[in-house]
């Protein structure tokens, strides 16, 4: 019977936790990054001055600010972009550090593979976003998309 509770009650504050995630429009509002949870701030154009990108993640205060009216390929890889930051962060590693090859792709894909494993929904809100891109017959370009040549 005790087993049973505590799995009822994991299986609830899973559901919580993913309810929680998103507000009332669907747009994502929280994750988990290694041990932080971070908080999707959506920005308006105005707001976006002063980030001076489409996109920031600020690791002190836990946040990731998004412009709220970039197309949906560009939320996608701003998304994935400051989650990355993200990760260097939680690793520790100095803005000016030089990974070997290899290295970087480990962290990054150690990282990415906990992150989509802790937001789960998270991994479908994202791939909801490419959904037009496999659907259509256009081209792809990248407008709007922050510090992707940087």
């Amino acid at each position: 019977m005790r087993e049973q509770s505590a799995r009822v009650s994991v299986t609830y504050e899973r559901i919580k936790r993913m309810v929680e995630q998103f507000d009332g429009v669907g747009r994502l509002v929280r994750v988990k990054v290694g041990p932080v949870d971070y908080t999707i701030l959506w920005v308006g154009t105005i707001e976006s001055r002063s980030m001076k990108t489409t996109a920031q993640q600020d690791a002190i205060y836990q946040t990731i600010r998004i412009l709220e009216n970039l197309p949906p390929t560009g939320v996608a890889v701003d998304f994935v972009h400051e989650i990355i930051h993200a990760f260097r962060y939680q690793s520790l590693l100095p803005g000016d550090c030089d990974l070997p090859e290899e290295a970087a792709c480990q962290l990054a894909a150690v990282h990415l593979t906990a992150f989509w494993r802790d937001n789960p929904q998270t991994f479908h809100w994202w791939s909801d976003l490419l959904i037009d891109l496999t659907n259509s017959q256009t081209d792809v370009t990248l407008e709007g998309v922050s510090d992707v040549m940087a």
